[in-house]
């Protein structure tokens, strides 16, 4: 038994030992990194062309666009919904998006409908149980937002929002509305 077990292992040494490149020694150093950031991706060169291309590793890159989500509802918890706070975070098209759909009147025209990040009601949504961030694919997220204390029920709210790299963060780009209910009620996206 352990003269099998000494094999399987001597096995995988000289596995990887064989298999080591500065493309696996640079992997392994942006994992373990302190910092993250949004633009972390390999180098790559072409030996043919010469040319030297950019490809993101991807579980990098869903890390830093949920790290990103998750500041930016942070701060959007933090500031109230406050519409110098949302532009910072979001494309031209996604402040047209919000612009569009704000429902009330608006003396300068710059209104933002920001609360489409956290609920699209005008009854009590009532306390924020519990926020997720899932991963649809790599620019596209699913925010869930789980309310409890309300007339009605828990009230559920998911907004699908899909984001684009900006210099070396992210901004949104695209906002969707997956879910919008209270159980005991009627009220659909």
């Amino acid at each position: 038994m352990k003269k099998g077990l000494w094999i399987i292992g001597v096995g995988i040494l000289f596995a990887t030992s064989c298999n080591h490149s500065p493309k696996t020694e640079q992997s392994s150093e942006l994992a373990n990194g302190d910092t993250l950031k949004a633009d972390s991706s390999l180098v790559t060169s072409s030996p043919s062309s010469g040319e030297t291309k950019e490809v993101p590793d991807r579980k990098e890159k869903v890390a830093a666009c949920k790290a990103f989500l998750e500041q930016f509802y942070k701060g959007l918890d933090d500031n109230g919904l406050d519409n110098n706070y949302v532009k910072k975070y979001i494309t031209p098209k996604a402040a047209q998006f919000l612009k569009d759909n704000y429902d009330y009147d608006c003396m300068d025209g710059n209104c933002l409908a920001a609360w489409l990040f956290e609920y699209d009601t005008t009854a009590d949504v009532g306390t924020l149980k519990e926020r997720t961030i899932e991963e649809i694919d790599e620019n596209t997220y699913k925010v869930t937002h789980h309310y409890v204390g309300t007339a009605e029920g828990d009230y559920l709210y998911a907004v699908q929002l899909g984001l684009v790299q900006e210099g070396d963060s992210y901004k949104i780009d695209n906002i969707k509305t997956v879910l919008n209910q209270f159980p005991n009620s009627q009220e659909k996206p």
